[in-house]
């Protein structure tokens, strides 16, 4: 994981920022329209929880989901259940501190292993 931010970054600090380009991601991000790819949340095998960040690829304060676009995403609630990040980006859900601790203890609930905290909390199965 180090390795990887460490390529990603350009910049000096402490004004670093991904190295990606938006229109690049924009560009790549067609393929993820496909059916195949958009329609595998209504293939998945039992009921799972979608974790998602506040803001965008380079902080933005828009983010690939929000409420508006995971009601017109026509999610089966029952399937499939949002679970905003506060104060996350696509970056800080999984590599920063509180994100890692949030998805981290998710991934421990599904599969019945007590977190750090020793809590295991099944509704989230």
């Amino acid at each position: 994981m180090d390795a990887y931010v460490q390529r990603d970054l350009v910049g000096e600090e402490p004004e670093l920022r991904s190295a990606c380009s938006l229109e690049a991601v924009r560009v790549d991000g067609v393929d993820q329209f496909r059916e195949e790819v958009s329609g595998a949340v209504r293939r998945l095998p039992r009921p799972a929880v979608l974790l998602w960040a506040e803001r965008g690829l380079m902080d933005e304060p828009q983010g690939l989901y929000d409420e508006r676009r995971l009601a017109a995403a026509g999610l089966d609630r029952e399937r499939v259940r949002p679970r905003l990040v506060t104060g996350t980006n696509h970056y800080t859900i999984l590599i920063g501190d509180e994100g890692a601790r949030v998805v981290a203890q998710h991934l421990l609930d599904a599969a019945a292993v007590p977190g750090a905290d020793g809590r295991v909390d099944m509704s989230s199965r």
